[in-house]
């Protein structure tokens, strides 16, 4: 083979190598902005004030490498005949919202999820469940938005052993 030959193949193998490095490069780059949200220190009661079952969480952790901006949390389980099942408590809707969360940070949040076991009808083993979803969105410091989500799977206090 010619020399023209062999330097072409080099400079394609060159090129192939520098885009790959590049898209290293960027993976780094998003990876170093990106938030990474933990809710902890669970518990769950019964409130017999308001006659519900309450899931609650007081913590709210960023383990990720970026700053989370304008964090949501919402949640709850679908109504069942217009009666609400498990709402998140905070606001009307169901949602909580942060505006910032740095790296590396806790905030006590205090979250209750409400659960009017009454509105849930029973299952045909007699058992009442409800799965609930909570859902966190926040966006990172180069715009980008980021989801995470729990989902729950209640049982009545009252059935379980």
């Amino acid at each position: 083979m010619s020399a023209a030959v062999w330097s072409a193949i080099a400079a394609c193998c060159s090129a192939i190598s520098s885009f790959l490095i590049f898209l290293v490069q960027r993976s780094n780059l998003l990876e170093s902005a990106r938030p990474e949200l933990l809710l902890s220190e669970w518990r769950r009661y019964l409130n017999q004030n308001a006659a519900c079952e309450v899931i609650s969480f007081r913590t709210i952790k960023n383990v990720g490498r970026g700053a989370a901006l304008h964090v949501l949390l919402t949640g709850g389980s679908p109504d069942v005949n217009n009666h609400p099942t498990a709402i998140l408590a905070g606001s009307a809707e169901g949602s909580m919202r942060l505006p910032i969360l740095e790296a590396n940070g806790a905030i006590d949040l205090y979250g209750e999820i409400s659960i009017w076991w009454k509105n849930v009808p029973p299952h045909k083993d007699g058992g009442k469940y409800l799965p609930i979803k909570i859902t966190i969105f926040c966006w990172d410091s180069r715009g980008r938005r980021h989801q995470t989500e729990y989902t729950l799977l209640a049982v009545e206090l009252s059935r379980t052993p």
